[in-house]
Order: C-alpha cells, then sequence, then structure tokens
C-alpha cells in the first residue's frame, strides 16, 4: 500500500516516469487486481508506446484477466511475450512469465525450458526454482537438477522449505 502511495505521488509529479509506473503495475499484477493493470497499461503505452514494457505488461493483464483458464486469452499474451523477447531477449522476466503461462497450458516441457532460461538470464524468483526442480525432478534430471542449486546456492540465495525438501530428495536420487 504504501510503495502504491509513493508511485502515485511520482505520477502526479512525473507523469512521464515509467520505472514508477511498472512499480505500481507489479505490485497490481500481485494483487491480482485486472482493472488496476488495465489503467496502468493504459499509462505504460502513453508513455512508452507498444514497446517491450508495454507488451510484458499486455501479457500479465491477459493472464490475470483470464484467470488462466482462457485459452484464446494465453494465446495472445504468449503472442505479446514473443515480441517483447524480440525487442529485449536479455530480460528474464519474459521467459518468467512465457514459463508461468505454459504451465497454465499444460505444456510443462516449453514450460521448464522457459523456466531454465529466465533462470540462466539472471532471474531470481524461488518460486521459478522451485517450479524448474519440480519439473526436472519428474523428467529425472537430476544432475541438470543438482547444478542449477548449486549455482543457486553460491549466489547466497536463502530456499525455502520446498526447495529444500528437493533439493534433499535430488540428492538422494544422485548417490
Amino acid at each position: 500500500e504504501q510503495t502504491k502511495r509513493l508511485c502515485r505521488l511520482i505520477a502526479q509529479q512525473d507523469p512521464k516516469n515509467l520505472a514508477a509506473r511498472t512499480l505500481e503495475f507489479e505490485a497490481a499484477a500481485r494483487a491480482e487486481d485486472a482493472a488496476e493493470l488495465k489503467r496502468l497499461l493504459d499509462e505504460i503505452e502513453k508513455i512508452e508506446g507498444q514497446g517491450p514494457v508495454w507488451l510484458t505488461g499486455k501479457a500479465v493483464w491477459l493472464r490475470v484477466q483470464s484467470k488462466g483458464k482462457d485459452k484464446q486469452a494465453l494465446d495472445e499474451a504468449q503472442k505479446c511475450l514473443a515480441e517483447a523477447r524480440k525487442l529485449r531477449p536479455e530480460w528474464p522476466r519474459i521467459p518468467l512469465l512465457a514459463a508461468e503461462i505454459d504451465d497454465l497450458q499444460g505444456q510443462e516441457d516449453r514450460a521448464l525450458e522457459n523456466y531454465l532460461d529466465a533462470l540462466g538470464r539472471g532471474e531470481r524468483d524461488t518460486g521459478a526454482l522451485q517450479r524448474a526442480l519440480q519439473l526436472l525432478y519428474k523428467r529425472q534430471r537430476y544432475a541438470e537438477a543438482d547444478k542449477l542449486l548449486r549455482q543457486f546456492g553460491e549466489q547466497g540465495i536463502a530456499f525455502s522449505s520446498e526447495v529444500s525438501r528437493l533439493a534433499a530428495a535430488i540428492s538422494l536420487q544422485l548417490e
């Protein structure tokens, strides 16, 4: 709530501040507030046009609005992300969102590929790590899962209890 107020204050003082809109957008995405996402998406479009931030935001809005069940909306979200990826191939957020949508559509192989891509590009979302480990474990790709765990461990990223449980299960499979 405090972040939202601060972003609105910045927006009033600097209507072209894309960073403030993006922070506010991410807060609305966490709350899954489709109406607020749409309002902010319109503001982002006024600032940036239909660039990579807008395309990525539209994909988020489509996912939230569809509640993950409208195949047509999810397909359109994937098209937005594909276009955004052409403009900003280095952004880890794009393959992360694509992976989440793949998961919603039951496309686990494609989801795993996108989770690994996002993590490889620097994404540090522990939920993404957890899901990638689950999918690797399910496919019995234990060595790859162990390598991923070591990479994150070396970076000092704290593991959730679920990731720790997966790490133990993976370790047992490697013995």
